[in-house]
């Protein structure tokens, strides 16, 4: 396992060394732009995670006490459950198409650099 990273860490290094300082940038920019994705993807689930045990709470009449801090942080906790199920609904939904959104034109840009990338070190 140990002989594997290193043989990793060097093959890196050596496709690093074939592009610009410029470009590594951009790659860096690149990961940081994907990790960002990532955190909204997870925020979002998150966010249906909440209306669900809202949902929930709202048939059974019992709040999971993970859900009411949650509330009491940002000072929900003595709002309707069912609109509030609604709103947080309705902002995963759009917070996961903006993100698939910026997802897709990122994706799109990473493989055309990638591309010119390739042309220009073959």
């Amino acid at each position: 396992m140990g002989r594997r990273l290193v043989n990793l860490r060097q093959s890196v290094k050596a496709a690093l060394a074939l592009i610009s300082r410029r470009d590594r940038r951009i790659l860096i920019l690149l990961i940081g732009i994907q990790a960002a994705l990532a955190l909204l993807d997870l925020i979002a689930v998150a966010l249906l995670g909440i209306v669900v045990a809202l949902s929930a709470s709202a048939i059974t009449g019992s709040t999971p006490a993970v859900v009411s801090t949650v509330l009491d942080t940002f000072g929900l906790a003595n709002a309707d459950p069912l609109t509030l199920s609604l709103v947080l609904a309705l902002c995963a939904g759009a917070l996961l198409v903006f993100k698939s959104l910026i997802s897709f034109l990122l994706t799109r840009r990473t493989l055309r650099f990638l591309a010119n990338r390739q042309a220009v070190v073959s």
